[in-house]
C-alpha cells in the first residue's frame, strides 16, 4: 500500500484509497507524458525508484551510501530496466548537474513535469538539500515518505517557507497527506506527504500578505 500511495501520487493521481482493480489498470497504463522525469532521492537500494520506473522516461536515483548504489544497480538489471540510474553521493552536490544533464540532453524540455520522491533517514535530511530541491524549478511536485513525522517537520516547513536567501526558489505547498499502517499495533506509523509547487503568481500574493 505505501508504495502504491507514492507512484499514484508521482503520477499526479490525487486520491490514495483506489481499489484494486484500479491500482491494476494503473500497472498496465503507459505513463502521462513521455517526458516525466523520476527523482529518487535518498534512494537508498532503489525500491521505489525501480518500482515505479516503468511510468517514466527516466529514473535518476541518489544516494550518499555507495554499497546502496551499487546494489540499486544492480537490483535495476536484475528487474530488466534500462531507464533508472542510481548514483552516489550527496543530494544537494549531484541534484542540479544531474538536472542540468538531463536538460542537456533533451530529456527534460520547458513542458516536462520532474517529480521528486523523498524517503529519508528517521533523522532527516540536511536543510542544504531543501534547499538545493527548492532551488531546482524543473521539480513540480515532491513526494515525502516520513517515517518519523515529527523529524521530518522541519523538512516539511523547510519546503513550505516563504523565499529566503537560505532557501531560495518558488515554495511548495501540503496538497494531501495519509498514514500508513505497516506496523500494526505499535506506536510506528509512516505518512505519505503530497507537496507541489506554488505558481509564482501564489508565491507573490503569499508574500505581499505576510508583510
Amino acid at each position: 500500500r505505501l508504495y502504491s500511495i507514492v507512484r499514484d501520487w508521482a503520477m499526479g493521481k490525487s486520491s490514495p484509497l483506489v481499489t484494486s482493480a484500479k491500482e491494476d489498470i494503473a500497472d498496465s497504463a503507459s505513463p502521462n507524458g513521455s517526458s516525466d522525469v523520476l527523482l529518487d532521492l535518498c534512494c537508498g537500494t532503489g525500491t521505489i525508484g525501480i518500482l515505479m520506473a516503468k511510468y517514466f522516461r527516466q529514473v535518476i536515483g541518489i544516494e550518499l551510501v555507495p554499497q546502496a548504489v551499487e546494489d540499486a544497480n544492480t537490483n535495476a538489471t536484475a528487474k530488466g530496466i534500462t531507464n533508472a540510474k542510481f548514483i552516489a553521493g550527496p543530494v544537494e552536490k549531484l541534484l542540479g548537474p544531474q538536472l542540468q544533464q538531463l536538460k542537456a540532453d533533451g530529456v527534460i524540455t520547458d513542458t516536462s513535469s520532474v517529480v521528486a520522491v523523498l524517503d529519508p533517514p528517521r533523522s532527516g535530511l540536511n536543510g542544504k538539500v531543501m534547499a538545493a530541491i527548492r532551488e531546482c524549478t524543473a521539480i513540480s511536485r515532491v513526494v515525502f515518505v516520513a517515517c518519523d513525522f515529527k523529524q521530518s517537520m522541519k523538512n516539511i516547513v523547510e519546503l513550505c517557507r516563504p523565499p529566503s536567501k537560505r532557501y531560495p526558489g518558488v515554495a511548495f505547498h501540503c496538497t494531501q497527506a495519509v498514514p500508513v499502517d505497516l506496523f500494526p499495533h505499535t506506536k510506528a506509523c509512516e505518512l505519505v506527504i503530497e507537496l507541489v509547487r506554488k505558481s509564482p503568481e501564489a508565491e507573490a500574493s503569499d508574500t505581499l500578505m505576510s508583510q
